[in-house]
């Protein structure tokens, strides 16, 4: 009866253990490091492109206020779209862009506050384009 009630006693102190470091330790994200961009608040971008369309999630360290802005170059602004329950994920989706053009864009607040440094981004050549090279990057 004594080893059982042991054994019982250490399985609830490893579980508590373990349900410390993997639930209930705080988070500790890997910051972008480099000196010359200034990331914010902001965790991961994660942009796709084709043609006329760009569509880029975002993730910030804590919820923003309001649903963020993107400027996307002169083409125009486009507006957050929640894609969680606490808010620290988002969504843009900017259409109706110029094929093999540059934009850069830029995180905004609503009054205006740049949420992180601006980044540039360009859209694929047209579908009919005869390309020269191409580069891919394939991340797993």
């Amino acid at each position: 009866m004594k080893k059982w009630f042991i054994a019982v006693l250490v399985l609830i102190a490893v579980f508590a253990g373990l349900r410390y470091y993997l639930i209930l330790k705080p988070v500790e994200y890997p910051i972008n490091r480099d000196p010359g961009w200034n990331p914010g608040s902001v965790i991961h971008i994660l942009p796709t492109a084709n043609h006329e369309r760009f569509l880029i999630k975002v993730s910030f360290l804590k919820p923003p206020v309001d649903a963020p802005l993107l400027q996307v170059g002169q083409a125009g602004t486009v507006l957050g779209v929640r894609t969680d329950t606490e808010g620290r994920f988002w969504m843009f989706d900017a259409q109706g862009l110029i094929p093999d053009t540059v934009y850069t864009l830029t995180l905004k607040t609503v009054s205006g506050k740049d949420l992180c440094d601006p980044w540039p981004l360009k859209t694929f050549p047209p579908p009919d384009a005869d390309p020269v090279h191409l580069r891919l990057l394939i991340y797993t």
